[in-house]
């Protein structure tokens, strides 16, 4: 009998992102991208550096990536300048991907508001992040997010930077994806959709609520793509319920599946 094939998901997101700072996903031409630095820290000797990726990506096709492959290994990847002179309330959030979680690594992000570009060595880098065994267990070879990292003791300073630093000997592989600083939304999309039981005639839709995300009630959307739906002319159901039920799907047809918050008031 035939199955209801379902695409890979893409998540329907908030409607409000708020002010960006900075947006990165690493799918240039070059790399580091424009304005980055690949920067050797004071216990490197391996000589190994941050490169593009196309083994695995959150969204688009290339990533940022770090193996551990051989020596002593203190790598830092730093983000171009952030003008946050008009922040109120910015935050940071990324996407990580580890492969062998259990080699001993420190993977930590940073901050600085005293870096120049020229004075890695004596500029203060602020910790915001230090991936626990937990987190880097449960990001093994699938994306997972991290944030949301306060940056508001930075507010009012035109160049800031973003730096994530991998420390180790051990062969453990880490990868980044859509970095993004931004104004904290007031309604976080939801994000890590997946399909599970599929039947001929149904399908259950899970999620993940955003960082900070307290919301109780979502939007859900699903496009019949066979059918020539497109994402916005799908049916929309408002669903207390999480995972959420699909029924009436049309056995051999494929479908995507979107989500989106609604924290009450119009606020989605």
């Amino acid at each position: 009998m035939k199955k209801i094939t379902l695409l890979t998901l893409l998540m329907w997101s908030s409607l409000f992102y708020g002010q960006e700072y900075l947006n990165e996903g690493f799918e240039g031409v070059t790399f580091p991208p424009t304005g980055w630095v690949d920067q050797a820290g004071a216990t490197d000797t391996a000589g190994n550096n941050w490169v593009s990726s196309t083994f695995t990506a959150h969204s688009g096709t290339k990533s940022a990536f770090f193996d551990d492959f051989s020596g002593t290994n203190d790598r830092w990847l730093i983000s171009e300048a952030m003008d946050l002179t008009s922040a109120v309330n910015p935050v940071l959030t990324y996407y990580m991907y580890v492969r062998f979680p259990d080699f001993n690594a420190t993977k930590t992000v940073h901050y600085s508001t005293d870096y120049d570009g020229t004075n890695f060595g004596t500029a203060t880098w602020t910790q915001i992040d230090n991936i626990t065994g937990a987190e880097a267990d449960a990001a093994e070879d699938t994306w997972k997010i991290q944030g949301n990292f306060d940056l508001s003791a930075a507010n009012g300073d035109n160049e800031v930077y973003i730096a994530f630093n991998y420390v180790g000997e051990d062969n453990s592989r880490w990868y980044l994806d859509d970095i993004l600083v931004r104004e904290l939304p007031t309604c976080v999309e939801p994000s890590e959709g997946s399909i599970s039981g599929v039947t001929t005639s149904s399908a259950i839709f899970s999620w993940t609520s955003g960082p900070s995300g307290t919301e109780t009630l979502w939007d859900v959307e699903l496009v019949d793509i066979t059918g020539g739906e497109t994402q916005g002319t799908g049916t929309v159901s408002s669903t207390s319920s999480n995972p959420h039920t699909f029924m009436g799907v049309t056995t051999g047809n494929s479908y995507e599946a979107y989500v989106r918050a609604d924290c009450g008031g119009g606020d989605k």
